[in-house]
């Protein structure tokens, strides 16, 4: 039996969809039998819950539905103290260790992915008795050095070249209850690195369990949109085909698997038709009109640019890194004094 884990915070009632595709991907590319687990809290609608059983019915798959309501409770205290612009879905794979005491691994997956591929593919990979394994994020390639960004990964301990985009995640959960409560750990790190307002959920994961992560192929979690995506576990984290559509590969594989969920299995051609309308607002077809029509003048001014650009970047990042290191002096006074 493969594991898979889909967390859903759901207050607008149209999050649900995304996961239900997630789940219609898979299933429709692997074989073996798989059990999703859906975390979610009093926000799912009667509606969302009976379309994720029908979808795992029509597959013959499996689908457990887990409320986490009464352990987001708890830490709702906690959470108050270090809560930003994420919500609290975001955390709850947190939970997946205590909700889930009988089963000794699982895949994570955000539910802004396609799982292009048989997931069997992923589950088979041998993590070397690690507690998890990932593919290394984009940020590789977009944290020169000296930058804000390298200063906050040396400050929460990370290197960039280990560090996983935590949207696919293999998590050995064994070693991770051997390690501690994945709840608690969160936590005291979020409150330790509160003043941090950047990927909470993946920066702790990193931080916490660096050295003990895998590191995996990148076609597990693809995030360059612009590649091959066949044989992929495609990541959406820069394109979402449910905010606009373009024609792109992964927008169309999207509505594909949409529409063999149960969100979308009752849809007439006609409603399709209409659906898609929405799409074609004037403003957008002209917009995609103009883009590029003068690519080359476009790339000799980007060019001419580079010079004054790295500059304006070096002068900027001198002092932000600065301040992000005073602020971490500062904070780590106060976090050590109040622990004394």
């Amino acid at each position: 039996m493969i594991h898979v884990v889909l967390c859903v915070y759901d207050p607008s009632g149209s999050y649900s969809q995304h996961a239900g595709v997630v789940m219609s991907s898979m299933f429709e590319n692997t074989q073996s039998e798989i059990t999703v687990h859906v975390l979610h809290d009093d926000t799912l609608t009667e509606e969302n819950r009976k379309n994720f059983i029908r979808t795992a019915e029509k597959y013959g798959q499996h689908v457990d539905l887990v409320d986490v309501t009464e352990h987001e409770k708890k830490i709702s205290g906690e959470l108050v103290k270090v809560s930003g612009e994420w919500t609290v879905g975001t955390l709850y794979r947190m939970f997946i260790p205590d909700v889930l005491p009988y089963v000794e691994k699982v895949i994570y997956l955000d539910c802004d992915i396609l799982v292009n591929l048989d997931i069997q593919e992923l589950w088979d990979i041998n993590i070397d008795g690690m507690s998890m394994a990932g593919v290394i994020d984009y940020a590789r390639y977009t944290t020169p050095p000296f930058s804000v960004r390298a200063v906050h990964f040396k400050i929460i301990g990370c290197d960039v070249e280990k560090y996983i985009n935590a949207g696919v995640v293999v998590m050995n959960l064994q070693k991770v209850r051997e390690r501690g409560n994945l709840c608690s750990m969160f936590i005291e790190w979020l409150l330790r690195y509160s003043y941090l307002p950047l990927f909470p959920d993946q920066d702790a994961l990193n931080s916490i369990f660096f050295g003990d992560i895998k590191i995996i192929d990148d076609k597990f979690n693809m995030y360059d949109l612009n590649k091959n995506l066949s044989g992929c576990i495609v990541h959406m984290w820069n394109g979402k085909p449910w905010q606009f559509f373009t024609g792109a590969e992964h927008e169309k594989m999207y509505w594909k698997y949409y529409l063999r969920s149960a969100w979308g299995e009752g849809m007439t051609r006609d409603d399709v038709i209409e659906f898609f309308g929405k799409f074609i607002a004037p403003e957008i077809a002209e917009l995609q009109e103009k883009t590029h029509k003068h690519t080359n003048q476009c790339m000799k001014r980007i060019i001419m640019n580079i010079p004054k650009k790295i500059r304006e970047a070096f002068h900027t990042e001198f002092f932000d890194v600065c301040g992000l290191i005073l602020k971490d002096k500062f904070y780590r006074l106060k976090y050590n004094f109040s622990r004394s």
